[in-house]
Formats: C-alpha cells, structure tokens, sequence
C-alpha cells in the first residue's frame, strides 16, 4: 500500500521511518521466504528492495546516511545468512542494483570483505 498510489498515509511517512519499515518487512521475507497471497517471497523482496533504493538513491532530499544504512543492513543480511539466501540476495537484488554503475562503485569496498567480495563478484558477472 505505500507505493499504490491509490492510498496515502496521512500523516506521510518520514523517509527515515519509511526505510526502518523496508529493513523489518524485507529482513523478514528474505529470511522467512512466505507464500503468501498478501507478502512476498524472498525473490520479490529482492527485486522490490532494487526499486526503493534506487528511487532514494535517484531523490536528492534523502540524507546519504539512510542509503549507508540499507548497504550496511544488505551486508549484514547476507553474512547473516545460508547458501539460498545468499543466492538470492545476488540474483534478485544485488545483480540488478550493479546494473547502475554508480551504485555499483558504492559498493566497491565489498571487495575488501572476505565473504561480501564473493557477493560483489557474483552480482557483477
């Protein structure tokens, strides 16, 4: 309901509560994988966590530090987690982030990390 258009929360959502909210409901159906008819999977919640943080990313009036905190909650999600979730945080989220160079390059210190260079590696290639 936060990204149709056809409600609004009133009073709106603070940018910074707004990403609190992605980090719990994403953090849980990554970890959860529920299929359900009203929850996503964790492959939906990857590619839906591709499009918020890239519409904050591309908005100019979100404070830098809210997308420092989404990369350090992505890092910590994936060394968090097993095999499958691991793979699916490349392919469904990752992958598709790097697309954008510039995002690419603000996660080039993950090569530096001896188990978030391997998730680098693999959503570059």
């Amino acid at each position: 309901m936060i990204h149709d258009g056809r409600f609004r929360i009133e009073p709106p959502l603070e940018v910074e509560d707004y990403v609190r909210w992605v980090k719990h409901y994403f953090g849980r159906c990554f970890r959860e994988n529920p299929d359900g008819e009203w929850s996503d999977s964790s492959y939906s919640a990857g590619w839906d966590l591709v499009g918020v943080f890239i519409k904050l990313w591309d908005d100019g009036s979100v404070p830098r530090e809210l997308l420092l905190e989404l990369k350090v909650w992505i890092a910590e999600l994936y060394k968090n987690a097993d095999d499958r979730l691991r793979t699916c945080i490349v392919n469904a989220a990752l992958e598709h982030l790097f697309e954008r160079k510039p995002i690419r390059k603000y996660f080039l210190d993950w090569r530096n990390d001896p188990i978030l260079s391997t998730a680098y590696n693999e959503a570059c290639f």
